[in-house]
């Protein structure tokens, strides 16, 4: 490995660390959730929160992916790309510390509208960032690389995650809340200014050419056209429906009389499944192929929801926010894998941006139908029905031996 190409890999696992830090400690699945509960959300609520911040990281993806031009690749430029999502959380820990003679609904609809900001900006980023690494890293080392990143990223998120609810019951719903986003805000802006540090090692890609939603049309149309693209968009969304459950999982067990002091443990629980995920799922992609790691992620979430079905001690809640961790390792390590795939023929970032942004209807439906679940029928209704879907995926897995042809 050659100097600059050891100086992005240092650069990067510390970025990532900060930011892996500062998604634990304001983490969609736990402390926004408690935050949501403080301020008198319901099960509905949560679901309409995770639709929006699956939708937000989506949506923009395929307008920044074809309309910004190749310069946004370059590291600095990409540093400063991060700034509008950062803001958003600085925002939303600001409004959580100064709003606190307003009423609750005020409250809560300021926090939702920075927060989930914050994830519709993330979205915006992505595409771009992921050009800038392929620039900084070359295609021989790209799977040491996501490996590498993920894992501290994920080790700052236990960190974060340990950390985040403590300080809400210290501080309560201002104190506590506020400080939890503003120091996340912090970790952000010197996550995203180490960006700048890389040294690029290819030059920048080829302008993209033509318009969004024509771009999007292509796209389905080639799906129909190579059964090996249809059966990867499939899986992704199979694994996006899925991952709609674990979303209800913080309310299910505060609803249940969980105490605060266990959800610490929780969050952190949560980052060490990734960490896990992450090592385990790379090795089954690289060693077995695709399907034996969707395999493997689908079984550990039929196996959690099985322990979330009905009331269970607050120890056992351990073991579900560990599945479920591992679970979410599965959509970056297996869509990085199909998009990097798909880049061969199309720039990664192009088909990073297309891909997300035709999975944005999706990520916004799965979640806000489990919370009207939840809220119609009990949160055992959302979380057999998630289970219903673990077994589609797997069906679709062994129906499709070509995804192990899938390979980066």
């Amino acid at each position: 490995m050659d100097k600059d190409l050891k100086h992005n890999f240092t650069w990067s696992i510390i970025h990532e660390a900060l930011w892996g830090f500062a998604f634990g400690l304001v983490s969609p699945w736990v402390l926004l959730p408690l935050a949501l509960k403080a301020l008198g959300g319901s099960a509905r609520l949560g679901g309409l929160t995770a639709a929006l911040v699956f939708t937000g990281q989506g949506l923009l993806q395929a307008w920044s992916a074809i309309r910004l031009r190749p310069r946004w690749s370059d590291p600095h430029r990409a540093a400063w790309l991060h700034a509008p999502a950062v803001a958003s959380t600085c925002l939303a820990g600001l409004w959580m510390l100064l709003s606190g003679g307003l009423g609750p609904a005020w409250r809560l609809a300021g926090l939702l509208l920075f927060a989930t900001g914050h994830y519709f900006f993330l979205g915006m980023l992505v595409p771009q960032w992921l050009a800038c690494v392929t620039r900084c890293v070359p295609a021989s080392h790209r799977g040491r690389y996501f490996g590498a990143i993920y894992f501290t990223g994920a080790v700052g998120g236990v960190l974060g995650g340990l950390l985040g609810p403590r300080l809400a019951g210290w501080g309560g719903v201002t104190l506590g809340f506020g400080l939890a986003f503003c120091l996340a805000g912090l970790a952000q802006a010197i996550s995203a200014s180490l960006v700048a540090l890389y040294r690029p090692l290819a030059p920048r890609p080829k302008p993209h050419k033509g318009r969004v939603l024509p771009a999007l049309a292509g796209l389905l149309s080639q799906a129909r056209r190579e059964p090996a693209l249809g059966r990867s968009l499939m899986l992704l969304v199979m694994l996006t429906l899925a991952a709609a459950s674990y979303s209800l999982f913080t309310l299910a067990l505060k609803e249940r009389g969980v105490g605060e002091a266990w959800f610490s443990g929780y969050a952190a629980l949560f980052n060490l499944g990734g960490m896990a995920g992450s090592l385990a799922l790379g090795w089954f992609c690289d060693h077995h192929g695709i399907r034996s790691a969707g395999r493997a992620a689908f079984l550990v979430l039929l196996a959690t929801l099985a322990l979330m079905l009905k009331p269970l001690p607050a120890a056992v809640g351990l073991a579900a926010f560990l599945g479920a961790g591992f679970y979410q390792a599965a959509f970056p390590v297996l869509s990085n894998l199909m998009l990097l795939a798909l880049g061969r023929r199309e720039a990664p970032a192009r088909a990073a941006g297309l891909v997300n942004t035709l999975l944005a209807p999706v990520t916004a439906l799965a979640p806000f139908i489990t919370g009207q679940i939840a809220g119609a029928w009990g949160y055992a209704a959302a979380f057999a029905t998630a289970m219903a879907l673990c077994l589609m995926g797997l069906g679709l897995i062994s129906a499709s031996p070509q995804l192990d042809k899938e390979r980066a």
